[in-house]
């Protein structure tokens, strides 16, 4: 390569995303920001006769093929031939000159494999996941045949307790909407006759109605955008989204009696979730409703450590004498993931909950303490808010579901609710978790980067990594700022983002042995971290999303942030 190709690829590669960038590439910068490989790749595509979009092209790529070549590897072992198919479709995608694709998807029709669409949902998470997502594929199969073969003559779902019939139908509803048309259809027809002349479902509200209310609401209009036929239950979401409203705590949230003024951030999440569906599916819904409920989550956050309670602002999750030793309530973050869920719905910026998605980020799924609850708040919070879940916490939930699944296919009822819920909403809730990469496409976005040239991110100590929602080139510099202390064991000093020299770290080990303990680490993507000079410019090594992490081995137990700044230099 000559002197002047090369200089013309140095500049390319050093200048920096502007702001009037094209469509094109903000919906790949975009989409690689949140991990649908499948999305950057076709983005980046669309252009790739410029030098800096066939580079990214060629990032996004490897990151999917990667991920793609040890799922179909597995899958053809295993005789998964559908999940195959679909595998390959996503490849074919992603990259249509990589030959494997095309033999794997020969092989999975000729052993009887349906054709996919490039447009099933299913696709684009294989890009994504890989072979984890297959794992969750097998295991939310086995739920859905559980949940069709369960359904009652009357196509309900009796729930484990009396006035839970409502709530139970209404997640398995949620559960097959996506996949299985048929028992879905019967479903929503069985929620439909359940609702009563003032917008509730089954029994007189009272005890936990309201939230089977909520989870009725939510379903029927998931079902109804799913199907493309709102119409058919826009009276009876604009009845139910209504009877919610009416219940609601003047100026605050929701709780199990309407109107009493005790409400908690389990109840009100599931209200606001549900109204937010109404809304989508164009049924109106009173602002104020939504206000009230992002006042009830701001009473409930904590500020210093993100956390949100659920009747006291961060504290633990609710249980029953009986479970607290069993399942102890320090062991998940539920509540603080349904805050978020709150914030996102209600028009908070997911970079403002850096912090609450810290928490989350960290408490992965437990097979040792199972809690469905949770694997399904946690999950939807991250889909809701970056398009995926990081890829260490899916892999614990799929391993942790995996813990739970019973002969027949369906999940046993052995989290911290099972007995209150029963097998219908064991298996139900855990397969909305396992299916949440098939929903939103996530809020986190690198357009604010790309119009301002700045953000600011909390990074906060015991996250093992802090997204920035910015997408960078190789070779492009950016600045770096950064105050606040994170401290790495008790009683340890206070670091700062510059870190510490090794001998005042103790036995706490670096990520990175060549860079200072504890000190501010970038890492683009799946690459190596590197250390970012404070107050510095610093050249980026990669192509890809920017995450923010701490230089340290085991940060779970570490407390404190770092507020850091990052800007494209002028």
């Amino acid at each position: 390569m000559g002197r002047c190709a090369v200089l013309v690829l140095l500049l390319a590669l050093a200048r920096p995303v502007a702001a009037d960038d094209t469509d094109d590439d903000v919906v790949g910068m975009d989409a690689a920001v949140r991990g649908d490989w499948l999305a950057a790749c076709q983005a980046f595509e669309k252009r790739k006769g410029d030098l800096r979009a066939a580079l990214r092209l060629s990032a996004a790529r490897a990151q999917a093929n990667a991920r793609l070549k040890e799922a179909i590897d597995s899958l053809t072992r295993e005789r998964r031939w559908q999940h195959l198919a679909e595998a390959a479709a996503c490849g074919a995608l992603v990259d249509p000159s990589q030959s494997r694709y095309g033999a794997a998807a020969r092989l999975a029709t000729k052993e009887g494999a349906a054709e996919v669409a490039p447009t099933d949902p299913h696709v684009r998470p294989w890009a994504t996941y890989g072979r984890d997502f297959g794992d969750a594929r097998a295991l939310a199969d086995g739920c859905l045949d559980f949940l069709a073969k369960t359904q009652e003559a009357d196509d309900h779902w009796p729930g484990a307790q009396v006035g839970q019939d409502a709530g139970v139908t209404a997640l398995a509803l949620l559960a097959l909407t996506p996949d299985r048309p048929e028992p879905a259809g019967r479903a929503a027809k069985a929620l439909l006759a359940m609702q009563q002349d003032d917008g509730t479902f089954g029994k007189p509200r009272g005890g936990k109605g309201i939230y089977g209310d909520a989870l009725a609401v939510e379903a029927l209009a998931e079902y109804a955008m799913a199907k493309g036929d709102v119409e058919t239950f826009r009276d009876a979401l604009r009845r139910g989204a209504a009877s919610l409203v009416d219940a609601q705590s003047p100026g605050s949230g929701w709780g199990y009696e309407p109107r009493s003024g005790k409400c908690d951030t389990s109840i009100t999440e599931r209200v606001v979730a549900a109204l937010s569906a109404a809304r989508r599916a164009d049924v109106p819904v009173d602002p104020e409703a939504f206000a009230g409920g992002r006042a009830w989550a701001e009473k409930m956050s904590e500020p210093n450590y993100g956390l949100f309670g659920y009747n006291i602002p961060g504290g633990l999750p609710s249980r029953t004498k009986q479970k607290v030793n069993a399942f102890p309530p320090d062991e998940t973050q539920s509540m603080t993931a349904a805050g978020c869920i709150i914030y996102l719905f209600t028009g908070s910026d997911p970079l403002t909950l850096a912090k609450s998605f810290a928490a989350v980020f960290w408490k992965v799924p437990s097979a040792r303490y199972p809690d469905m609850y949770y694997w399904d708040l946690g999950a939807r919070a991250c889909v809701a808010a970056h398009g995926q879940m990081p890829a260490e916490w899916y892999a614990a939930l799929v391993k942790s579901a995996a813990a739970c699944r019973a002969d027949d296919g369906g999940m046993r009822a052995c989290d911290a609710w099972g007995e209150e819920g029963g097998r219908i909403y064991a298996t139900a809730i855990t397969t909305i978790a396992l299916m949440a990469p098939c929903r939103a496409a996530g809020k986190l976005s690198a357009r604010p980067f790309l119009e301002s040239g700045k953000c600011l991110v909390t990074v906060v100590g015991w996250a093992p990594l802090m997204p920035t929602g910015i997408y960078v080139d190789s070779g492009a510099a950016l600045s770096v700022n950064a105050s606040g202390s994170i401290c790495a064991y008790t009683d340890g000093p206070e670091i700062g983002p510059e870190g510490l020299p090794a001998a005042t770290r103790g036995t706490a080990q670096p990520l990175d042995p060549k860079a200072p303990f504890g000190c501010l680490l970038g890492r683009i993507d799946d690459g190596e971290p590197f250390a970012l000079a404070i107050g510095k410019k610093n050249t980026m090594r990669g192509t890809g999303h920017l995450w923010l992490l701490v230089n340290e081995t085991s940060p779970s137990d570490n407390y404190g942030w770092w507020d850091v700044t990052v800007e494209r230099p002028k």
